[in-house]
């Protein structure tokens, strides 16, 4: 198995609970009261986020798809508001596919490259380390909003035993051409109505953004949000956000938003 540099080490260890780069919220303000969806009601945002998940191209040349890493659900229950008998926002679901580097022992081997889509999930900014990324900044995409992360170079001197040694947890990344096309990078982007997309926005310049009450919905598989993850070499995610159809992706919404 190819030994990971520190930084993709620490960006792992998110799994287990260090730092979690994919936080994800479900978008409406939930409640006590939950109730089952029906399996056409799951079925259907499934679709969605299966159908998401498609739309976002492959990163191309040197890598291989991971065919036992593509991954869906959808949850199983809601919020519902009794007195009102309707729910209080609709069901969620998730897909994951990974796409491996075809030779990650070769030199300058790239990160791999992951696709994630949250629907009727809101994704928040990661509480990232400050020795790792850096703040977010705007990625332009235009039908979405759209905001990036990027792995930054300390100012540290190079340890004694290389760039893959760190002490305290700083970490010296080079900075050569090729090194900054593969450094890891995180692209999210949203689709949803003005309000949660204003929200977004906000919260990727560190502010807070009004927000009304949530009004109950009919159908538990509306689709108010799709949220697109892009995990990997900046080269790559950067490349592969640009070509996702956004008009293609925002016409999975329901009507009306």
């Amino acid at each position: 198995m190819r030994r990971l540099p520190i930084v993709a080490a620490v960006l792992i260890a998110a799994g287990i609970g260090i730092i979690d780069p994919y936080a994800c919220v479900q978008f409406g303000t939930g409640g006590a009261l939950q109730r089952d969806l029906s399996k056409k009601e799951r079925d259907s945002l499934l679709r969605t986020a299966l159908r998401a998940r498609d739309l976002v191209p492959p990163p191309g040349a040197g890598y291989v798809l991971d065919r036992e890493s593509d991954e869906a659900s959808a949850d199983a229950k809601a919020s519902w508001d009794d007195p009102a008998g309707k729910w209080m926002g609709p069901g969620a679901a998730r897909a994951l596919r990974i796409f491996s580097p075809m030779d990650p022992d070769a030199a300058g081997a790239p990160p791999v490259f992951e696709v994630r889509i949250h629907v009727n999930e809101e994704a928040g900014m990661p509480r990232a380390l400050p020795s790792i990324f850096g703040d977010p900044g705007p990625f332009k995409i235009d039908g979405a909003v759209a905001v990036e992360f990027l792995t930054i170079p300390t100012e540290d001197a190079e340890p004694a035993g290389g760039a893959n040694e760190s002490e305290g947890g700083r970490v010296a990344m080079p900075t050569t051409p090729g090194a900054v096309a593969n450094s890891i990078t995180i692209i999210r982007m949203l689709v949803a109505g003005a309000e949660a997309e204003a929200s977004f926005r906000a919260a990727s310049g560190g502010k807070t953004a009004a927000t009304s009450a949530r009004t109950p919905v009919d159908r538990a598989n509306r689709v108010e949000s799709i949220t697109v993850e892009l995990y990997g070499a900046k080269g790559a995610v950067e490349r592969a956000a640009r070509r996702i159809p956004m008009t293609k992706l925002r016409a999975l919404l329901s009507n009306g938003l």
